[in-house]
């Protein structure tokens, strides 16, 4: 399944409160890990790896009530687990964000 864009608050919360191993990106679009990382992330989200997975995405410049709800200044990955944050991620390296996100998605199954 493609990223979803998060596009208010009130979706932002259905997502974050719901059953289910979630991946969500913060993104700011200044942020030059934002852009790069982007397209990673959206290949995450079609491989049979992480079927177990839904992504989102969302633009915290955007959606700024959305960043102070979440506490989210910048660019981060956010794993969740039945509306529990499990782990977080920030920095700019792939390889990084993929063995973050396969360890969550191995360790929460």
């Amino acid at each position: 399944m493609p990223v979803q864009s998060i596009k208010n608050e009130a979706q932002y919360k259905e997502i974050v409160g719901a059953s289910g191993l979630t991946a969500i990106q913060f993104i700011a679009p200044w942020d030059e890990a934002s852009k790069t990382l982007a397209p990673k992330f959206d290949g995450y989200s079609s491989s049979k790896s992480f079927a177990n997975v839904k992504f989102y995405k969302v633009d915290i410049n955007d959606h700024e009530d959305i960043g102070m709800a979440s506490g989210v200044k910048n660019h981060t990955f956010w794993f969740l687990k039945d509306g529990q944050v499990k782990a977080e991620f920030k920095g700019d390296n792939y390889a990084a964000l993929e063995r973050a996100l396969a360890g969550f998605a191995k360790d929460q199954a």
